[in-house]
């Protein structure tokens, strides 16, 4: 096959050429020394493939012709957009069928099957594919390194480690800005790490970029999904009649079949709203209604919302009750230590016991996850411990750690 050096030379000053030569040689079941013969020497080549030489345009011609690759590549090809595309609209499937038509590059597929683990939570799997991936970095071009370390703060925030997961979506927001990306996707993931760290001015300012962003792109269940979201957090900052309206309107939404519902989380915002205006009869209905909708599956929200509910209305029983049916299913870690302190509180069980528990477990975990919400609970309840107990250098210790959390949450 001729090959026109001037078509060539795109891809010997992209990040790809090398990547491209490797996988068409394997393609074929060449070894380097057969495809280097008579054009350069096989560690030459290898140096090629590794990406650390960029070979002259006429070498890299010769290697072309020999392996009998197509220059430039069918853009067709390249993933990036659709992936973007499938996210917004949470086509799964469709995904799948891309990955299962082999029109993308081994690294390309990797990181598609990369982001699935993630969003399902198969963190083993990820934490391997992660490692494979790494070693492709050096072939990725600036939007493929934006949406890696997009995923990559995703890996991180699903294991809790926020200051990593904050790190790499920073810097994913950072390649996005340079590049002109207006990403959604990646907004609505850093609001969600600035809401755990309890910086809602932050994340609700990145929130509203979102619901924008996926107003734009049309991705119906998004927007509707990210304004549940606006309506939970404007509970502490906005008046009870704004959010109502705001339900109202997404009860319109989900009758005109416009979107996925998540009946779940707006029946448990709706309980929310009613409790803060006291309205606890109300609020007590939508909470069971709530909790009804997700009979059999696992929604952390939800779950946390109804048993600090009836925890706070001090019915002790439907908190055990609700406990123990979690306790027989597969929970993640933080919904575990939560149920845990529930349990203790509700079965009035302040011994040694509750102290190794906060002490050892919940303060630790609270810290590392910034939860600054449940780090000054903790706290404060280990001070309340160390009075019972006169134990007053510890109260000392424990009282400055919760005017810290407390400090965080902006409310000294």
């Amino acid at each position: 096959m001729q090959v026109n050096e001037k078509k060539v030379k795109y891809h010997v000053d992209s990040h790809h050429h090398g990547l491209y030569v490797r996988e068409a040689r394997l393609r074929h079941g060449y070894k380097l020394d057969e495809v280097a013969d008579e054009i350069c020497t096989a560690s030459y080549l290898s140096k090629i493939e590794s990406g650390r030489i960029v070979p002259n345009v006429k070498l890299f011609a010769k290697i072309v012709e020999k392996l009998d690759i197509e220059f430039p590549p069918d853009e067709r090809k390249c993933p990036l957009e659709f992936f973007r595309s499938a996210i917004y609209q949470e086509d799964t499937t469709s995904l799948e069928n891309f990955l299962e038509s082999g029109m993308c590059h081994h690294y390309e597929a990797q990181l598609i099957y990369f982001f699935l683990a993630v969003m399902n939570e198969k963190l083993v799997t990820a934490q391997n594919l992660k490692k494979s991936i790494e070693q492709y970095r050096l072939h990725f071009n600036k939007k493929e390194e934006q949406m890696f370390l997009l995923f990559k703060g995703l890996y991180y925030m699903k294991k809790f480690d926020f200051i990593k997961g904050e790190k790499s979506l920073k810097r994913s927001l950072e390649m996005a800005q340079s590049l002109n990306i207006e990403d959604p996707f990646l907004y609505y993931n850093l609001a969600e790490y600035y809401f755990k760290s309890q910086n809602i001015y932050n994340g609700m300012t990145l929130l509203l970029k979102a619901i924008q962003g996926f107003k734009d792109v049309f991705a119906k269940n998004w927007v509707f999904h990210c304004e549940l979201i606006w309506c939970e957090k404007s509970l502490k900052i906005c008046d009870t009649k704004i959010i109502l309206d705001k339900l109202k309107e997404l009860r319109m939404v989900i009758d005109q079949q416009e979107c996925n519902p998540q009946w779940n989380r707006y029946f448990t915002i709706l309980g929310m709203l009613y409790e803060k205006k006291g309205y606890y009869k109300e609020a007590e209905q939508h909470f069971e209604k709530s909790i009804q909708i997700i009979s059999g599956k696992i929604e952390e929200f939800s779950y946390i919302e109804a048993v600090s509910f009836y925890y706070r209305r001090q019915n002790q029983k439907k908190v055990l009750k609700l406990i123990e049916t979690l306790y027989s299913s597969k929970i993640s870690s933080r919904l575990r230590l939560l149920l845990d302190y529930y349990y203790f509180k509700a079965s009035d069980i302040i011994d040694g016991r509750f102290e190794r528990f906060l002490r050892k477990d919940a303060i630790p975990f609270a810290m590392g996850s910034l939860d600054y919400k449940y780090a000054a609970m903790f706290t404060k309840d280990l001070t309340s411990f160390y009075r019972l107990t006169l134990s007053y250098k510890k109260v000392a210790d424990t009282y400055y750690k919760w005017e810290m959390f407390r400090t965080e949450l902006g409310l000294m």
